[in-house]
């Protein structure tokens, strides 16, 4: 079973949990890294683009999957930028 971790988060002043997989949350952290931004600013980015019908939480999946698909040797058709990605999903 994969434990999932619950962390307090700030979306544009409002705080709310999100559960992710410890692999999840590494990966939000590398993505941060990659792109010199902060996790805050990433998650009020994927919030402010996200399809409604879609929760804070399964965006943050959906972008995550497609950033680490984007970053393949094997994507003919790579996707740049944070902004870009984000309105793939």
């Amino acid at each position: 079973m994969t434990i999932q971790i619950r962390r307090v988060i700030s979306v544009f002043d409002k705080k709310t949990t999100m559960r992710l997989t410890q692999t999840e949350w590494i990966i939000l952290n590398h993505i941060c890294r990659q792109e010199k931004i902060n996790r805050k600013k990433l998650l009020e980015m994927i919030e402010e683009k996200r399809d409604t019908a879609l929760g804070l939480t399964p965006a943050v999946r959906l972008f995550s999957l497609l950033y680490l698909y984007n970053q393949t040797d094997g994507n003919t058709h790579p996707i740049t930028g944070i902004e870009n990605i984000m309105d793939a999903m």
